[in-house]
């Protein structure tokens, strides 16, 4: 069965852009309690899978990912934001055995921020951003 997110995770963390901004700091899903920053975690939002395309290139499924990039300061949590966008949008040919068929940006960035917690005195200040991917679905 195809593994998406596995594909994702190895992949940012092979990018040179996104790497040399926050190592080996990307996250499936959730970020480990007191996570360094600055620091990305990602999460599947939806998916769709088409029935109707068959043949040697198996079936095409999309899903919709958001990548959040967290940071100590907005201009980080921008600059890794930017650094994923422009990594997401090579997303497309094989990657940890995933047929990605293309990546395109699905909203504009949206920005927040957490208020600290555990008793310090950090903000993280967080740029989001979704991406929709289609892919090719293997049984």
């Amino acid at each position: 069965m195809t593994d998406l997110n596995n594909a994702i995770y190895e992949y940012l963390l092979a990018d040179a852009g996104v790497a040399a901004l926050v190592g080996t700091r990307v996250r499936p899903d959730v970020l480990d309690d007191g996570e360094a920053m600055p620091a990305i975690l990602f999460y599947r939002i939806s998916g769709i899978h088409q029935n109707t395309i068959a043949g040697t290139f198996g079936e095409i499924a999309e899903t919709r990912v958001t990548i959040d990039c967290f940071a100590e300061t907005r201009k980080k949590a921008n600059e890794v934001a930017e650094s994923v966008r422009l990594a997401m949008i090579d997303f497309a040919g094989t990657r940890s055995g995933v047929k990605v068929r293309t990546s395109v940006v699905d909203t504009g960035q949206s920005q927040f921020v957490n208020n600290p917690v555990g008793g310090t005195e950090v903000y993280q200040y967080v740029t989001s951003q979704d991406f929709r991917i289609f892919y090719i679905e293997d049984v």
